[in-house]
């Protein structure tokens, strides 16, 4: 029976799945622990990772774990990357999106699809785009892009696609956002919302943007994609298939977590 940790820094994605991923996981008779922080919380201490044979972090505390901790987070990789927690989430909802298109390989393609859902389940057709410059490059969204302003180009290119003639502006950051115009996209990367506050970061500006803009019929989206998706689906303009996720979740957890490499 394996031992599994479970370490992350809550927010509304995990909040969502991470139940899912624990009966999963229980269910293939392995012992699931979840060590949770506080949203925002600055993390400085070291996570102690004794006692468990595969550890699953997010982006955030796999730069706290322990020496032994990082051994089993690297022993375990999949598209060349870390098992994170955000990767098996983001495996699970390009999936979702993959059941409903023939093809989707790239961030762009699932992202295309995404909005395309988006947008037959009544989310409101922007007038403006406006999209934040700053930590773009962040979540490797774009292929080849190294900065900021080369991730929010192709971002912006994206979107002209989806919606051409509609205007797309660009801009530094989210304090340089003066009004909401009424049915503007706001997109950002989540890195460029929230702020520190006395050792926390402080998910309060997110919260503020997305009343906002539903207020005057806008839409908020943050990356990475998984983000976007919670973003979409909370405001009701995407409904997520659990059975799907479900089963992506599961074939995730047997293929890469459960089998011996």
């Amino acid at each position: 029976m394996k031992k599994i940790l479970i370490v992350y820094r809550d927010n509304d994605t995990f909040a969502h799945y991470v139940p899912m991923i624990v009966g999963i996981l229980q269910k293939e008779g392995c012992t699931a622990a979840v060590k949770k922080f506080p949203r925002g919380q600055q993390i400085s201490e070291v996570i102690s990772t004794d006692g468990y044979d595969v550890v699953i972090p997010d982006r955030t505390c796999r730069l706290r774990l322990d020496d032994k901790g990082w051994q089993k987070v690297r022993d375990s990789r999949r598209w060349d990357e870390d098992v994170t927690l955000d990767v098996t989430i983001f495996y699970a909802t390009l999936r979702h999106l993959q059941s409903a298109a023939e093809h989707l390989g790239t961030q762009e393609e699932s992202f295309k699809c995404l909005i395309t859902g988006a947008l037959e389940n009544h989310a409101p057709r922007p007038t403006e785009i406006l999209i934040v410059e700053k930590s773009m490059k962040d979540h490797n969204l774009v292929p080849g892009a190294t900065t900021d302003a080369d991730a929010t180009a192709g971002v912006a290119q994206w979107f002209s696609e989806i919606f051409p003639g509609i205007p797309v502006r660009i801009v530094g950051s989210v304090d340089d956002v003066s009004d909401s115009n009424s049915q503007r996209w706001m997109v950002a990367d989540r890195h460029a919302v929230v702020v520190y506050s006395a050792g926390y970061l402080s998910s309060a500006r997110t919260e503020e943007l997305r009343h906002k803009l539903a207020k005057r019929n806008g839409v908020f989206f943050q990356f990475p994609m998984e983000t976007g998706i919670t973003d979409l689906h909370m405001a009701g303009f995407y409904r997520l298939d659990t059975k799907v996720v479900m089963q992506a979740l599961q074939k995730f957890v047997q293929e890469e977590i459960i089998e011996d490499k």
